[in-house]
């Protein structure tokens, strides 16, 4: 079955938020009514429901790009994501150990999957009003520093051995989480460093958007702690710390095995379409505002969501987003099926 995706059709990205919240209010059981629904019954699905390779023509684009929800859709998702996290840090004490562990990856996986995704959209807005909502969702999964690297480090680096954010071949995903964790935190402070060297003032200082971001985190976790407690100041760590592995989960396999040519002089090649994975799975495509169509985000940064099209030169991802979660989560299966699909792209582009 094959779907296309229409501007209203972006609403249902507050499925996991929704899902979340009703295992936060009934507890229980319910408690565990996201995972089971985001990563099994949505990765089922998406094994028939690929969506198609349509692009928009030009004056379609324009209309979305202008169009007042393809905005607002993304400003809601700051209150939406903090009513999340309150509740949870308000409720984290009143739930049992299994019940806290479905909303741990309920709560986190919206926090990674809208929060993160969210503000990385909003980050490559312009506007000054754009970048400090971007600042506030990545406060709450207390990952600040990526609005550095990965506007400035990741879009420059990817596909090199110079990009925390990118797999080599045969990468497992756990190794992968130790490199871009600390790599990425170490390119951020590298980025600010020399921007700062330039200017000619020092790196330890409130010039550095690094150590403001440490410092307004640092706060954060503090005044959690001492107002709600130990157990939601550890709730929120652990949600915060899900919501980043998920979104560096799918950093793994958005650029799996694929490599930049060094040319003789040390010359790296242009980025192109051929150096991040792309997929049409109408469901991952709603819910993670077209992250799927990674290709041709890394082609036209400052595109919309909306507008981002099927590039036919990229390599195509065999399964939905969770599902690729779920494969990567296995690394000699993920890099068997992984390692057939670079292959059979080889074959088709030499």
């Amino acid at each position: 079955m094959r779907v296309d995706v229409s501007i209203y059709s972006y609403s249902f990205m507050l499925i996991s938020p929704l899902l979340a919240g009703v295992g936060l209010m009934l507890g229980g059981w319910w408690s565990w009514l996201h995972p089971v629904v985001m990563y099994g019954l949505i990765t089922l699905l998406e094994l028939w429901w690929r969506g198609t390779p349509n692009n928009l023509s030009q004056e379609g684009e324009r209309a979305r790009a202008e169009h007042w929800f393809a905005r607002g859709m993304l400003w809601v998702t700051v209150p939406v994501v903090f009513a999340l996290i309150l509740t949870l840090l308000l409720r984290a004490e009143s739930f049992r150990a299994w019940e806290l562990v479905g909303l741990i990856i309920g709560v986190g996986t919206t926090v990674g999957a809208l929060g993160i995704n969210a503000a990385h959209e909003l980050g490559h807005d312009r506007g000054g009003g754009a970048k400090r909502l971007a600042e506030s969702l990545l406060l709450m999964s207390l990952f600040m520093h990526f609005h550095v690297e990965h506007n400035r480090g990741h879009h420059a680096r990817v596909a090199t051995p110079d990009d925390p954010a990118s797999a080599p071949r045969g990468q497992w995903l756990y190794a992968f989480w130790c490199q871009t964790l600390w790599g990425g935190l170490r390119s951020a402070w590298g980025l600010e460093a020399g921007r700062l060297a330039r200017q000619e003032r020092s790196a330890w200082s409130f010039h550095n958007s690094v150590v403001c971001y440490g410092l307004l985190q640092a706060g954060a976790v503090v005044v959690v702690g001492l107002t709600l407690g130990a157990g939601a100041l550890f709730a929120w760590l652990l949600v915060a710390l899900f919501g980043i592995l998920i979104l560096e989960t799918t950093n793994y396999f958005q650029h799996y095995g694929l490599v930049r040519k060094t040319a003789e002089d040390g010359s790296v090649e242009r980025v192109g379409p051929q150096h991040s994975w792309t997929a049409n799975h109408p469901i991952s495509r709603i819910l993670l505002l077209d992250l799927p169509r990674h290709a041709d985000h890394h082609m036209a940064p400052g595109r919309h969501f909306s507008n981002l099209r099927h590039l036919p030169e990229s390599p195509v991802l065999p399964m939905g987003y969770t599902g690729m979660v779920m494969l990567a989560l296995v690394p000699p299966l993920f890099i068997n099926v992984m390692d057939k699909q670079l292959a059979a792209f080889g074959d088709a582009t030499s």
